[in-house]
């Protein structure tokens, strides 16, 4: 059972350093890291992690030369209130997309930011948020958009950007998406570009608008290159609100089991969780990736892929411009340039690691090694990788 943002440790940190800040005069200094943990008796990681909402709301900062954190000035009234709705259970990716919004706020906006969590949809009182803010945005689950959200979807009292995902219909709030049908066109282009004709996708999360996205253009790439052949689709048949990884790697095992040996040389993920569970399987049953398997993944919006072994073949977005865009139709919807509503996709850009080879070159598989564990990673988009020892 995931744990609620709300009951984790960090969060009620967080909240009891806000309202001790809030009573600082400007300028006042913070106690010590070490005396912080030592008053709230939480560890040093946990700290950090309940001073990190403070550091992007600006309430607190670091002077330049100085150890220590200082309380911030207080704040002038804000021009805009924000609402980010979002899930209560702690995502890197729904953590990586929300903080992505916020850091793009234009500057001299003065947008002030208001959290709420929800578990489903379904308990979301847009209007009862939308009464004390200028505007939202929405970060949904996974599950199929329900009733309360579609009728307020077509006329929202407030302006309203939903992000990830877009439900069939005709609505009058903003949308900013990944382009999930590009995703699957894309992932089967680049595993066919390399040789391989065996090729199976794993559908690794719940049927939401995103994943059916993947799926058809996955399904139109399949249909171009190899009309009249077999689909091959591991469907792991996860539920809105599992953990999607352990589903998959359960699900994933089964269906191996069921069909023997894999005769397939290639493998798409539909979410980062799929590429997991694949890999601790593959890794399990001696198959190697990517000398016997090649894997691609969708990227995810965290930067999970990069502490992979092997480094992961991705697509995905880039978080700075998804916040970009998100706060640029924020922006346009506050000074009434957003009559019509709009829908801004975003392409995902394929990134090349570890995961994937030339199904008719086995020289062009790359493990990670002692040798070339520098090499490895000054190729790579950044040096946070981790490779065994």
């Amino acid at each position: 059972m995931p744990v609620v943002t709300t009951q984790t440790r960090h969060y009620q940190l967080s909240v009891k350093l806000r309202e001790l800040v809030s009573g600082m005069a400007s300028g006042t200094p913070l106690s010590t890291v070490r005396d912080l943990c030592r008053q709230f008796k939480v560890s040093q990681s946990t700290l950090e992690k309940a001073l990190e909402p403070l550091r992007t709301e600006g309430l607190v900062v670091r002077p330049a030369n100085q150890k220590r954190l200082v309380a911030a000035a207080p704040a002038r009234q804000p021009l805009a209130k924000i609402a980010l709705l979002h899930p209560v259970f702690p995502s890197p990716e729904n953590h990586a997309m929300i903080n992505a919004v916020i850091r793009a706020a234009p500057a001299g906006r003065q947008w002030a930011f208001d959290h709420y969590y929800f578990n489903t949809m379904s308990e979301i009182e847009f209007r009862r948020i939308t009464d004390h803010s200028d505007a939202a945005v929405l970060l949904p689950t996974a599950e199929a958009f329900p009733e309360n959200v579609l009728r307020y979807l077509q006329s929202p009292e407030k302006p309203l950007v939903v992000m990830q995902q877009r439900p069939p219909g005709r609505f009058k709030a903003h949308f900013v998406t990944v382009d999930d049908r590009l995703f699957g066109n894309l992932a089967f282009e680049q595993l066919w570009a390399l040789g391989h004709r065996q090729l199976t996708l794993i559908l690794d999360q719940p049927p939401c608008a995103s994943i059916v996205g993947r799926r058809r253009g996955w399904l139109e790439a399949h249909r171009r290159r190899s009309p009249g052949t077999p689909v091959s689709i591991c469907d792991c048949e996860v539920k809105s609100g599992e953990p999607a990884m352990e589903t998959s790697y359960a699900s994933l095992n089964a269906w191996l089991d069921r069909h023997g040996e894999p005769t397939f040389t290639a493998v798409a993920c539909t979410s980062i969780a799929g590429a997991m569970a694949a890999l601790r399987t593959f890794w399990e049953r001696g198959i190697r990736v990517p000398e016997d398997v090649s894997l691609l993944s969708y990227g995810g919006e965290a930067s999970t892929s990069d502490f992979l072994v092997p480094p992961l073949t991705t697509l995905k977005v880039d978080m700075t411009a998804y916040g970009q865009t998100v706060a640029a139709v924020l922006a346009d919807c506050l000074d009434g340039r957003a009559a019509l509503p709009r829908h801004r996709t975003l392409a995902p850009q394929l990134l090349t690691r570890c995961t994937t080879r030339n199904h008719c070159d086995a020289t062009a598989a790359v493990t990670p090694t002692r040798q070339n564990r520098k090499e490895l990673v000054t190729a790579l988009p950044t040096s946070s990788v981790y490779f065994p020892r």
